[in-house]
């Protein structure tokens, strides 16, 4: 099942690298271990950003 839903990255660690990577916390119980272990979904990310930061990147100031 899709998970469609707005989520808040929160997570400061070091385990997940690269652009676009994310992760999803299913829980510590051995079925959130199941479930987490079952999701394989290439997914997509839609990232907010401030006006001004959209700005400064497009004219690459």
């Amino acid at each position: 099942m899709p998970l469609k839903r707005l989520m808040i990255a929160k997570d400061t660690g070091t385990a997940i690298t690269g652009a676009q990577r994310a992760d999803v916390f299913f829980g510590t119980s051995s079925e959130a271990g199941i479930a987490a272990g079952l999701t394989i979904d290439p997914g997509r990310i839609v990232v907010f950003i401030p006006i001004q930061g959209a700005r400064a990147k497009v004219l690459g100031q």
